[in-house]
């Protein structure tokens, strides 16, 4: 009703100013169709274009929204609501653990790194801070990727204590109006201890190199965590040359 109303009003004030020449004549009648013709079309044009980039910051905003509840859930251990983020046909892969493609077994996965307990255990810390946000949602609007940072900490009190970060290249897909998560990727570019930190040699994590039960395939992306440099390929362009 709203746009409706918005074009007739608009219309309307085409059609007044077309009907008003300088001489104060009335306008001829083709002008004026001809005027409302052009002005209905030039309407049209930017209503679309205007309602199609509405719907592509709600759909950035939804997955926004959709990454960080994956993020506090993660910092809880709480699998089984991860999961239910996911599509039915879902891949995840943690650093260099392995490839776990659906939902069964992406929950036997995460069950793993939580040493098949659901939730933190007592005196434990698992937090990860989500950064730097690069999403992109396809011209059909009905998936997306999107590139994201971690930054964790991470600890048993009184037995250890760790920085972690690493970026994700994550998919996502809309069904029946919902986002969800078709695709996580993370790779970990480092573990390692408070005390020292990056100047000391690297930690493994507990799902680096790691085989857990309901793996799908081995790792698609190789490589060595720190001190060496390795980049996760980025799913976007350059936003100011177009390159990739």
């Amino acid at each position: 009703m709203m746009r409706t109303g918005f074009r007739a009003a608009c219309l309307v004030c085409v059609w007044l100013i077309a009907g008003c020449d300088t001489d104060g004549d009335s306008p001829s009648t083709s002008g004026m169709a001809e005027a409302e013709d052009s002005a209905a079309l030039q309407l049209e044009s930017a209503v679309t274009a205007l309602e199609r980039e509405v719907l592509r910051v709600s759909d950035v905003n939804e997955i926004q929204r959709l990454q960080n509840t994956y993020g506090y859930y993660l910092d809880n251990s709480d699998w089984d609501n991860i999961v239910d983020l996911l599509t039915d046909d879902a891949t995840a892969e943690y650093a260099t653990s392995g490839v776990y493609r659906g939902k069964q077994s992406i929950r036997d996965f995460l069950y793993g790194i939580g040493y098949g307990e659901r939730g933190l255990r007592p005196q434990q810390l698992r937090e990860h801070i989500q950064v730097q946000p690069v999403i992109t949602v396809a011209e059909d609007g009905m998936t997306a990727k999107g590139r994201w940072r971690v930054l964790a900490l991470l600890g048993q009190f009184g037995e250890y204590a760790r920085w972690q970060t690493g970026p994700y290249e994550n998919e996502y897909r809309k069904e029946n109006g919902v986002w969800k998560i078709s695709r996580l990727h993370w790779i970990e570019t480092l573990t390692v201890p408070v005390e020292g930190g990056w100047t000391t040699k690297m930690e493994l994590s507990n799902v680096a190199d790691r085989k857990f039960p309901g793996q799908d395939g081995p790792s698609t992306f190789t490589y060595e965590p720190w001190p060496a440099v390795s980049l996760l390929p980025y799913h976007f362009t350059n936003p100011v040359t177009g390159q990739e």
